[in-house]
């Protein structure tokens, strides 16, 4: 212990020394963890026993899913069954305490056998996962490849003890594939894309490395100290020792957060790229779309790249916002069915969901506990929001970018225009079914610090003629994967491909190495799924605007109805 604190109070020692001299005798000590005796947010096992009912009860009373389902029902279910007859063995226990973190991952492990809905989830209270939760000091993502295992697990920022590319071995005495099992098994998730794409954040978190067996589940602190083992380049280095920092320690450089959209025209190039890494329709957005659309006209751009790799949704209006510019129309192709209660309509978002005057223009009838609002009525009423077309229209090729992040409305996002043969997805899977849950309901769960977030309404996807049949994910026309070799080098390899499906002249652009790795080198080259056409004529506009809707109205029903 003495040894933990001279390295926590190191801050004129070198790291070379760190590893050198200290590495080996923290090995010898442990090849897993080191801890501090202290237990972190520990329950009671009746106050565990009160946030399981009052997850049930909200269910049974609020949730999509449990409509027509009694509590009785759902108490005689085995998953509910084995998570009360976990937290009731802990009462038989020594202390008769268990971890707020272990609950959560209970309840998402319970709540995923019942339901496998990504958005039907338990989460940490975000503000006190920010300032009381420690990280290790470093990146982590799951490469993404298709598959339904992940390619690996990498680091994707440079840190003290790793470097950017880095593929990890083991962490803490675990394989990455156990890791990921542990998540398959516990996390809520309509596919197993949208595992691959969790937060970084999140697999670095001392609550997600206590559900790995990284750490133990009590008795840590921000004293510990993590093994780690990574491949670079091929070979295998020696294990290094990474600390459990808060996130105000960690060496990651802090950099301000970028716009959730910017865009981009590539230089000495015909393509322009514009990322959105979340659906939000404000004032910020419709600035940057109206100067990113001039920009493209003013050029001459050829192609257009829209980037929803890290967007896991929003506001569905900025769909129609961002559509209106191509010169071909598009349906909507969803549906939405929903279902009203007390939770549902105190949240001030919905309250015009749960108006009888407001319904009964689009002939619902405000009586239904479940009500269905019909594509064509919202396609009109997210056309109306995103506000007039514009006159010059782009008649280039449109590129998508997805990834397992890609979820909720940015998957809907690239759903209507694979479906409506818009342009051409690349990337690999999204996280999203293509018929899922959402209309969010977010509650506090009594005696905890954590966040239930209970699904109120089900998106149907509308199938239409020449759209592809899966409903799994949106599967990209053109997969192409990251590699640790990518990463390492600062390549982006779906946007390299893209350069070169536009022509010689783009090329350039993304570089020639980034080219050359991409086309000659078969281990990093995509696999082209024939999932879809390519983009060309689509069926006609739903155009139809309803005149008595006003636009507050309209902006309140899209904007409650389309969040992630």
């Amino acid at each position: 212990r003495a040894i933990y604190r001279i390295m926590k109070c190191t801050a004129t020692i070198s790291k070379s020394m760190v590893q050198r001299v200290f590495l080996p005798l923290l090995l010898l000590a442990t090849s897993r963890v080191t801890a501090s005796a202290t237990p972190l947010r520990a329950m009671r096992s009746d106050d565990q026993m009160a946030a399981l009912d009052y997850v049930l009860n909200m269910t049974v009373t609020s949730a999509f899913e449990a409509f027509n389902t009694s509590l009785l029902d759902i108490e005689s279910m085995p998953a509910v069954q084995s998570v009360r007859q976990t937290i009731s063995s802990n009462q038989s226990s020594s202390n008769g305490l268990h971890t707020q973190d272990e609950l959560a991952f209970l309840l998402n492990g319970m709540l995923h056998e019942l339901y496998q809905d990504a958005h039907f989830r338990v989460e940490v209270n975000e503000e006190v996962a920010s300032t009381e939760y420690c990280h290790l000091d470093l990146c982590l993502a799951w490469l993404q490849d298709g598959n339904a295992e992940p390619a690996g697990l990498v680091n994707t920022c440079q840190t003290d003890y790793a470097e950017v590319g880095d593929e990890i071995i083991e962490l803490g005495g675990i394989l990455p594939r156990d890791i990921f099992a542990r998540l398959e098994s516990t996390i809520p998730h309509e596919n197993i894309y949208f595992l691959q794409g969790l937060p970084s954040s999140w697999l670095v978190r001392e609550d997600f490395l206590s559900l790995f067996e990284v750490l133990p589940l009590l008795g840590y602190s921000n004293e510990t100290f993590v093994t780690m083992t990574v491949s670079r380049d091929g070979a295998v280095l020696p294990p290094v020792m990474v600390p459990l920092t808060q996130d105000n320690e960690r060496s990651t450089s802090s950099t301000p957060k970028d716009s959730f959209v910017t865009y981009e025209l590539m230089e000495n190039s015909s393509v322009a790229l514009f990322t959105l890494n979340e659906c939000i329709f404000n004032e910020t957005f419709t600035t940057v779309l109206t100067e990113f659309w001039s920009k493209v006209h003013e050029e001459g751009v050829d192609a257009v790249v829209l980037d929803l790799r890290n967007n896991r949704g929003g506001d569905a209006t900025v769909v129609p916002a961002f559509l209106n510019h191509l010169d071909v129309p598009f349906e909507t192709v969803f549906s939405i069915e929903q279902r009203q209660s007390e939770a549902f309509c105190q949240e001030a978002q919905f309250s015009m969901l749960c108006d009888p005057a407001f319904l009964a223009q689009f002939g619902i009838d405000a009586s239904m506990e479940r009500y269905n609002v019909s594509s064509p009525i919202i396609g009109a009423l997210l056309g109306a929001q995103a506000g007039e077309p514009p006159v010059v229209k782009f008649s280039g090729d449109l590129f998508v970018l997805t990834s397992g992040t890609t979820f909720s409305s940015a998957n809907l996002f690239a759903m209507t225009i694979q479906d409506n043969q818009l342009g051409t997805v690349v990337g690999t899977p999204t996280g999203s079914s293509l018929t899922f849950h959402g209309n969010l309901v977010p509650s506090s769960i009594p005696h905890t610090n954590l966040t239930l977030f209970l699904t109120t309404s089900f998106t149907k996807r509308e199938t239409i003629p020449g759209a592809p049949e899966t409903v799994l994910a949106v599967i990209p026309d053109h997969l192409v994967v990251t590699t640790p070799r990518h990463l390492a080098q600062g390549i982006d390899p779906q946007l390299a491909w893209v350069n070169f499906l536009v022509g010689p002249s783009s090329q350039a652009s993304s570089g020639s190495v980034a080219t050359s790795i991409l086309v000659e080198d078969q281990t990093l080259s995509p696999t082209i799924a024939p999932i879809s056409g390519q983009a060309g004529t689509s069926p006609s506009l739903l155009s139809a605007v309803f005149p008595w809707v006003t636009a507050i109205l309209v902006h309140q029903f899209v904007t409650s109805s389309m969040l992630y």
